[in-house]
């Protein structure tokens, strides 16, 4: 099956104070889709446990038309699209029971040796198995580096506790989404999503870690974001969109 859709309702949990779905959520729907159609196409977590190599998010560019309410159904549609040079990219579409786009997505993701955590050549270790699907729509380009932060910004800090870390052993991408979600209430003194999103994952958040996020607006809705250890010598992730 070159593509997967799959519903998913937005429950009481996983919405904010708005009753919209959160940010994190929506990044766990599209980890959990991910997941289902990479255990379909014979590379997903069974088989990659079992050769000791892991899928890890790299990379991901995310456009929001607007979030579901609670009780909404929306489905997403997942798909690869290809290699480019070590990452291996795949799409996400959401839409609403009314058949409207409501949020694109693309991401980039990096198979990895478990044990040195070194990036695989994905084509030569999975073969065929990942569909190019020169037939669908590819969303957006790589997401490129991100510039500095603008002079101004504000700052929160977390440590990273026993309920944010996943089967990979690491503070799952879904938590830094929410990060972002955190630093933008703290610019904007709301409850705000991203109309556009950009996230690059640098480097796993561990067990015990502290992770000082900091992040600025320019120009009334464009933000830059980032997530450093307290030292500032380990970039965990950057991030930057518009509101």
């Amino acid at each position: 099956m070159d593509f997967l859709q799959r519903k998913f309702l937005v429950r009481h949990h996983e919405a904010g104070l708005d009753g919209l779905l959160r940010l994190a959520p929506l990044f766990d729907m599209f980890q959990d889709a991910a997941a289902e159609h990479a255990q379909i196409l014979g590379c997903g977590m069974d088989y990659l446990q079992e050769q000791g190599k892991a899928w890890v998010l790299s990379r991901i560019a995310v456009e929001i038309s607007r979030m579901p309410a609670i009780g909404e159904t929306v489905t997403v549609e997942t798909y690869p699209t290809g290699v480019e040079r070590l990452f291996a990219i795949r799409q996400f579409t959401v839409t609403d029971e009314a058949g409207s786009v409501i949020a694109r997505a693309t991401s980039c993701w990096l198979l990895l040796d478990a044990a040195a955590l070194r990036p695989l050549r994905i084509v030569e270790t999975l073969g065929t198995a990942l569909p190019m699907n020169e037939d669908k729509p590819r969303h957006f380009p790589v997401p490129a580096r991100i510039a500095a932060l603008p002079e101004k910004v504000a700052e929160n800090t977390y440590t990273v506790r026993h309920s944010l870390v996943d089967v990979n052993q690491h503070l799952n991408n879904a938590f830094f989404a929410a990060f972002v979600h955190d630093m933008l209430g703290t610019l904007t003194g709301e409850n705000r999503a991203p109309a556009t999103l950009q996230i690059l994952f640098q480097h796993a958040g561990t067990l015990g870690a502290d992770i000082v996020c900091r992040g600025g607006l320019e120009n009334g809705s464009e933000f830059r974001m980032e997530g450093r250890s307290p030292d500032g010598e380990t970039v965990y992730f950057q991030a930057q969109g518009t509101l």
